[in-house]
């Protein structure tokens, strides 16, 4: 019993292809502070990233969180903020609407979201006509754009051992 276990968490974290369009072009990059080996990268080396280091194709960002879907049963979600790009650098289609746009991921920009498969068909009943609906999110309206595929997600949800339910763009 106790080997089938080791082998099935073995094959589901280092030996199944993580579901992107080219798994063996992503990678991850952090951070390292004295004291903490493994931390993330500040707004300023991300940049810096970007600039200087021709061996990446492009460069994302994100960052895990929480967020509250407010209304009649409020409900606390994993949430994540994520720069424009990181869907397209991951290689995945939207299962409805489209991703965040370069005018969205701008202080200021529109308050929009893109909700995972599993929360749309959870809390808005697979409702086919979600993408352009607003939604309460922590006390603020959200514009719905894109609904993810079915069973996606980001890099560190494998590491948290739950999925992301809703996105917001990083607005950098």
């Amino acid at each position: 019993g106790a080997t089938s276990t080791v082998f099935g968490v073995v094959e589901h974290v280092l030996l199944r292809p993580l579901p992107y369009a080219q798994p063996d072009r992503v990678v991850a990059v952090w951070s390292a502070w004295k004291g903490f080996d493994q931390t993330w990268l500040s707004y300023d080396e991300w940049e810096g990233w970007k600039a200087r280091v021709p061996a990446f194709a492009d460069i994302g960002l994100y960052s895990d969180g929480a967020a509250t879907l407010d209304g009649d049963s409020p409900e606390r979600v994993r949430s994540a903020i994520v720069n424009a790009n990181i869907f397209s650098i991951l290689g995945i289609k939207l299962a409805r609407g489209r991703g965040f746009i370069a005018d969205e991921d701008r202080p200021g920009g529109p308050a929009v979201a893109v909700v995972s498969n599993e929360l749309w068909e959870r809390r808005f009943g697979g409702d086919p006509s979600i993408v352009g609906k607003r939604i309460q999110v922590s006390g603020s309206e959200r514009l719905v754009v894109g609904v993810m595929p079915p069973g996606f997600q980001m890099p560190i949800d494998y590491r948290a051992g739950e999925r992301t339910d809703i996105y917001f763009p990083i607005a950098t």
